[in-house]
């Protein structure tokens, strides 16, 4: 199946009439099933995917370091529903 990437006719991920590399216009997927917030900023790219399993959501909410974060968005998030 072929999709547009960057101007670029892409087959099964790899590009073709192109003037750059493909590795130039490839793209990783990446998908993160860890919950700290401070771990996930300091990554060199923006994770596409973040599932919610709940073990290591509620592990992560009882860490002290995460205490504000989670009376800001109470607070935020206060009357909503």
């Amino acid at each position: 199946m072929a999709r547009q990437a960057r101007g670029a006719t892409q087959v099964h991920g790899w590009p073709s009439n192109t003037a750059e590399p493909w590795t130039d216009a490839a793209t990783v997927n990446v998908d993160v099933d860890w919950m700290d917030p401070e771990y996930i900023k300091r990554m060199p790219f923006k994770p596409h995917d973040q599932t919610s399993n709940q073990i290591w959501v509620d592990i992560q909410l009882g860490h002290e370091s995460n205490r504000e974060l989670l009376l800001q968005t109470a607070k935020e998030l206060k009357g909503k529903g």
